[in-house]
């Protein structure tokens, strides 16, 4: 939403293999059914937490198919205590669907395939979007969390409170997280990319573990093929 997750295609191979580092493996349920060209009415039920509200995140898909294959979005359905988060729901989708589209021109599909993950602790849950361009080795995070008691979408500060940190503290393991991901890797400059930690380039959020986590920006080295590039990663905070 307010993050600069900007990076060049010539970054394609090296950010596809690198991922989200430390939950990355967390999955994300593929949808029951698809429906070529269209939304389905199916959903799929993916976890329930265990905090305050009861809360169900489920998936709604959307494939479109040309002659190279079939192009799928995710898009989640919040659900607490048994009633729909229809504002937030429709936010999260449109809000996506807008930046990052998936259409058929001509006879070609062009955009972004789209899944979720998602993590609730207390009063909290987290939306982790993964984005990636169906033309381009190129892929980006959007993070978002919500209230569940309003339903509202949380200043990052007071997920952090949440998460039972000051912000400091949050930066803190931020760079740490960020010296361990980068460790070895010299394509990478961890100076810079730990020399203005602040919200503008961080996001914290509960992982489907429930464990803290956050969303940040790193750079790359200035005798990298990449110098001067910078792209988003996920970390999970210990």
């Amino acid at each position: 939403m307010k993050k600069i997750a900007t990076v060049s295609i010539a970054l394609c191979l090296s950010l596809m293999a690198a991922g989200c580092s430390g939950n990355a493996n967390s999955q994300t349920s593929e949808p029951a059914a698809s429906v070529t060209g269209s939304e389905t009415s199916e959903t799929t039920s993916v976890e329930e937490s265990q905090a305050s509200h009861v809360v169900t995140v489920e998936e709604v898909s959307e494939t479109l198919e040309d002659q190279y294959g079939e192009y799928t979005c995710t898009y989640p359905k919040i659900i607490v205590d048994g009633v729909e988060a229809t504002e937030a729901n429709t936010y999260l989708s449109s809000y996506i669907k807008d930046q990052y589209p998936l259409e058929k021109i001509d006879d070609q599909v062009e955009g972004n395939t789209v899944k979720f993950k998602w993590g609730s602790n207390e009063n909290t849950v987290s939306i982790i979007f993964t984005i990636g361009a169906i033309s381009e080795d190129y892929y980006t995070f959007e993070v978002f969390n919500y209230d569940l008691d309003t339903l509202t979408i949380l200043e990052d500060s007071e997920v952090t409170k949440r998460l039972g940190m000051t912000d400091s503290e949050l930066f803190d393991k931020t760079k740490v997280a960020y010296q361990e991901f980068l460790k070895g890797k010299d394509s990478y400059d961890f100076d810079k990319s730990i020399s203005d930690l602040n919200y503008d380039v961080i996001t914290p959020y509960i992982t489907p573990e429930g464990n803290p986590g956050v969303m940040g920006r790193v750079f790359y080295a200035a005798d990298s093929q990449f110098s001067g590039m910078e792209s988003m990663r996920c970390f999970e905070l210990v």
